[in-house]
């Protein structure tokens, strides 16, 4: 399955900052040694985040004058200190942003502007069609896609086992699995609404009711976010909720306690993405936990297979041409 776009109303960027600092770090000879700060959406970029640590390594020792610095804070922390850096004109070279935060920045002058260089190097020519462009302003590229959110449905193998319960492709097969776990004093699926963390599978969901067919209408006003195949949508979601679908204490729980949840094997289903599966990997239950893209809707809009792929990332360099050149062809 190919991801189409980028994870409802949330595209993950790279961004390349323009500031004073930026200016100060580098040398006039490109063979003197540079220093790339890089700022991230994670706490802890090496365990949260580890294939932006190989790409960075790897880079590194390819490229010996160069060195690399990675930061990470969670994301709201992390969005919050990006925009008062940017209000100071200290922002790290490199940095992830959320399209409507990045937009802003651009229109402010704060974000380095990328498209000769992205036409140079044929950085659109080999990214999916829904990854061209995701950041424009005054028809202008200020940002390269980090990744897209593969996201779904992770699952405990031994609590279906135990129920006899296959993997749900359709809704209803979905729904089938709710209800027998539910009945058996299981709960199906652990969530929390403290956070917005919690909603990746259901923006999957929410996709194969044409949220992107209708993107561009909903955006010019020509379609209206009460619409039919959004009702649809949200009557799945009040059938799952009225089934027992969800965590008893859904309203005072969060995205990382659910977590904890799953991983004690006390649910049977957690939604979360690729940026767990480290975790996952070096959890108790690691080798009774299962993948699968959450389910398909015979009333849904399009294609029924839609997911999402992470896209590793590249870092790049502002001002130096030729290591700006390095950074864009690795």
């Amino acid at each position: 399955m190919k991801g189409k776009s980028l994870s409802f109303l949330v595209i993950t960027v790279l961004l390349l900052c323009v500031s004073i600092s930026t200016t100060a770090v580098f040398a006039d000879s490109a063979s003197e040694p540079v220093t790339i700060k890089i700022a991230e959406h994670v706490a802890d970029v090496a365990k949260q985040s580890p294939h932006v640590t190989l790409i960075v390594d790897a880079f590194m020792k390819a490229n010996p004058d160069i060195k690399i610095e990675i930061s990470g804070r969670e994301v709201t922390e992390h969005t919050t200190q990006m925009t008062l850096l940017a209000g100071e004109d200290n922002l790290p070279d490199i940095i992830w942003l959320e399209q409507a935060v990045a937009k802003e920045f651009a229109e402010n002058g704060f974000l380095y502007n990328l498209t000769d260089a992205m036409d140079e190097y044929g950085i659109n020519e080999n990214l999916l069609p829904g990854l061209v462009h995701t950041l424009t302003v005054d028809g202008s590229d200020y940002g390269i896609p980090s990744e897209i959110m593969m996201v779904g449905f992770f699952y405990n193998k031994a609590i279906f086992a135990d129920y006899g319960i296959e993997e749900p492709v359709t809704y209803e097969e979905f729904m089938d699995v709710i209800k027998t776990l539910a009945e058996n004093n299981i709960t199906p699926i652990a969530i929390g609404s403290q956070s917005n963390f919690s909603q990746w599978a259901f923006e999957a969901m929410l996709a194969r009711y044409g949220f992107f067919e209708k993107l561009d209408g909903l955006n010019s006003g020509d379609i209206s976010w009460v619409n039919d195949d959004f009702i649809n949508y949200f009557t799945r979601v009040n059938e799952m909720r009225e089934a027992n679908a969800f965590s008893a204490d859904v309203a005072t729980l969060d995205y990382f306690q659910t977590k904890q949840v799953f991983l004690a094997g006390n649910a049977a289903m957690f939604n979360t993405g690729a940026w767990d599966i480290a975790e996952f990997e070096s959890s108790d239950i690691s080798k009774e936990i299962g993948f699968f893209w959450g389910p398909t809707f015979s009333d849904g809009v399009g294609n029924q297979e839609k997911a999402r792929h992470r896209v590793a990332y590249t870092p790049f360099h502002l001002k130096q041409r030729k290591i700006l050149k390095k950074l864009m062809r690795s």
